[in-house]
């Protein structure tokens, strides 16, 4: 029997899941309906502060474990605690979600990053968080023993900045799950919960600045005299602190048109999806990018950065692609277009949900588990 660890920070955050902790959940979801998995692994979850209350997490596959610790720096705690944990607990593989490995893990370890943001755009970060990914996030694709990524092109991109040989790296796309809701008095109820009185354009994701937020929220005032029936709905954090709330209250001021949500329950998002007229997401670079995709299969078209990851998943005809997304001219052009050419704006979701319909969380934990029996 296999015994592998799996630092489950991430499924702690139980207001809402997304990205990698979505891609955790459906994970273990999978794993415990696998028939017969607890004679072939055991799974021991690491949490911080306590065990989430989810069903599946009672399969006997699974051994839960909160690290009981006095509270250090993060980086004490994964340099220091998790190794010495690992070697305590008999651990085979030791599975990390998160881009990094500890430094002092030496065992059997499988690594999950999503993309090379860190190499390939590191003004976006502060000198700190620099220094700190550079020497984990390095360390991890040095280290590894193997690597999961979302795409071709993040695996291309694994290759090209961290020189790692091809045959370490295993592409565990995620699923999309997301369906169209057609019921009128859901949206309606939905609608009224988050304050929307209009039609609505929708972005939700955390607000760094690859995904050019601030620049969609100026794309949107620039075209509002257009669409006085059109509302902007925005949910989640501003991480890079870029001052969004601040412009919201100062182009609100001309009529309450943008909607600032802090974030959004998991059963909403397929209704909210579903009632946009259009899902903004104009990133720069993306390892994948669920939202849009999400929106995507629910029937409603996305607007996206033509980065090389959004043209593998979507196809050339799957979104409104926009070349650069520094320019609010260009997502204000986009966003023009996609409410106006209807019949265009209809083809578009339905190239993009053909291209997304053969992402499935089913084929991502066969692939996932297949990794692990194997190394």
């Amino acid at each position: 029997m296999t015994k592998i660890g799996i630092v489950a920070f991430e499924l702690e955050k139980t207001n809402t899941r997304a990205g990698i902790a979505r891609m955790l959940f459906e994970l273990l979801k999978y794993i415990s309906s696998v028939k017969d998995i607890e004679k072939r692994f055991k799974f021991v979850l690491y949490f911080r502060a306590s065990i989430p209350n989810i069903e599946f997490l009672n399969h006997p596959v699974f051994e839960k474990k909160v690290l009981k610790f006095i509270k250090p720096s993060f980086l004490i705690y994964f340099n220091f605690l998790i190794p010495y944990i690992g070697i305590k607990d008999k651990i085979d593989i030791m599975f990390f979600t998160t881009f990094m490995l500890p430094l002092l893990y030496f065992k059997k370890s499988i690594v999950i990053i999503h993309d090379t943001i860190f190499k390939a755009h590191p003004e976006w970060f502060d000198l700190f968080h620099r220094i700190a990914y550079r020497v984990l996030i390095d360390h991890a694709a040095r280290k590894a023993s193997k690597i999961l990524t979302l795409t071709k092109a993040a695996k291309k991109d694994i290759i090209k900045y961290y020189k790692v040989e091809p045959e370490r790296i295993v592409i565990t796309s995620p699923g999309l799950d997301f369906k169209p809701v057609n019921d009128e008095n859901l949206i309606k109820k939905v609608k009224e919960k988050y304050n929307i009185k209009k039609d609505f354009i929708f972005y939700t994701g955390q607000m760094v600045i690859r995904r050019r937020v601030k620049e969609s929220i100026l794309a949107f005032d620039k075209i509002a005299n257009q669409f006085p029936d059109l509302q902007f709905l925005i949910s989640h954090r501003d991480v890079n602190n870029q001052n969004i709330d601040e412009l919201i209250k100062e182009i609100n001021k001309k009529g309450e048109r943008i909607i600032r949500i802090k974030f959004i329950n998991e059963q909403d998002l397929p209704v909210l999806y579903s009632a946009a007229k259009v899902f903004i997401y104009a990133s720069e670079y993306e390892g994948f990018g669920l939202p849009p995709a999400e929106a995507t299969m629910c029937g409603t078209p996305s607007i996206t950065g033509a980065n090389q990851a959004a043209l593998e998943i979507f196809g050339e005809n799957g979104a409104f692609f926009v070349k650069d997304p520094k320019d609010i001219n260009q997502i204000a052009e986009k966003m023009i277009e996609s409410l106006t050419n209807i019949e265009k704006a209809r083809q578009i979701a339905k190239n993009g949900r053909e291209s997304l319909k053969k992402y499935t969380w089913l084929d991502h934990g066969k692939k996932v588990l297949d990794v692990f029996e194997k190394y």
